[in-house]
């Protein structure tokens, strides 16, 4: 359900949409009569989802942070009741969604400092039945990913509206994040998660030198910039 509203002049509006398992982000723009989703959460998160877009303007985009089960999932359900909506990921994910590469499985340490307590955070418990209708995207069991609709936007490209996409790789190569610099907001999927009210550094990585630069450019924004991280409440990161 959304749990938290931003109004982004001069015709926008950003809703936080609390999944089962990960944020799900909004954007409302009331000037062109549309709304873009940045993830969709698991299979799980669909029905609600679907129920809460009947109330906004036609879903264009999907936008996604990255590749991971948690974030690209919901898009099986999604997909088929949006069959003229295209989903997007950065360019540097093409070789995951050909199958030329897989997603490498998380270590027992990244699943007990960070998985886990996500887990909690959201108070979500997967399910055999989620895991099965997620088709496995994302894990490291199936490689691929459907190609219907999928379309790739690059590092600067003015997406979502109002918003720019910085490549921000670490947590995984092709980890993407939109800025609207006015708004001084971003959206930066699991690069940064909130615990307990605090933002901090996702310490579940796949490139810990990609990680540090991309934590050294989201420093330069400056620390009043609002993140909306994939996991937990958004707010202030201190660096």
């Amino acid at each position: 359900m959304i749990t938290q509203t931003w109004y982004i002049p001069p015709d926008s509006i950003l809703h936080r949409y609390r999944g089962r398992a990960a944020n799900i982000y909004l954007l409302v723009d009331r000037g062109r009569q549309m709304t873009q989703m940045i993830d969709c959460g698991m299979p799980s998160d669909v029905p609600g989802l679907i129920s809460c877009l009947k109330k906004l303007p036609e879903l264009t985009a999907v936008y996604c942070t990255h590749f991971h089960i948690d974030h690209i999932a919901g898009w099986r359900g999604l997909g088929m009741a949006y069959p003229r909506c295209p989903i997007l990921f950065h360019q540097t994910a093409g070789p995951v969604l050909s199958g030329e590469t897989r997603v490498p499985p998380s270590s027992i340490r990244d699943i007990r400092t960070v998985l886990i307590p996500c887990m909690r955070e959201s108070g979500y418990v997967p399910s055999f039945s989620d895991l099965l209708r997620s088709g496995f995207y994302g894990t490291p069991f199936r490689k691929g990913f459907p190609v219907r609709n999928v379309q790739f936007f690059k590092t600067g490209d003015a997406v979502p509206s109002g918003f720019v996409c910085l490549h921000t790789p670490g947590h995984t190569p092709d980890s993407a994040s939109f800025y609207h610099e006015s708004a001084r907001i971003l959206i930066c999927g699991d690069v940064l998660l909130s615990f307990d009210g605090r933002i901090i550094p996702n310490t579940y990585t796949v490139d810990s030198l990609a990680h540090r630069h991309t934590l050294c450019h989201i420093e330069q924004l400056g620390p009043d910039v609002l993140i909306c991280p994939g996991h937990g409440v958004p707010g202030k990161w201190n660096g």
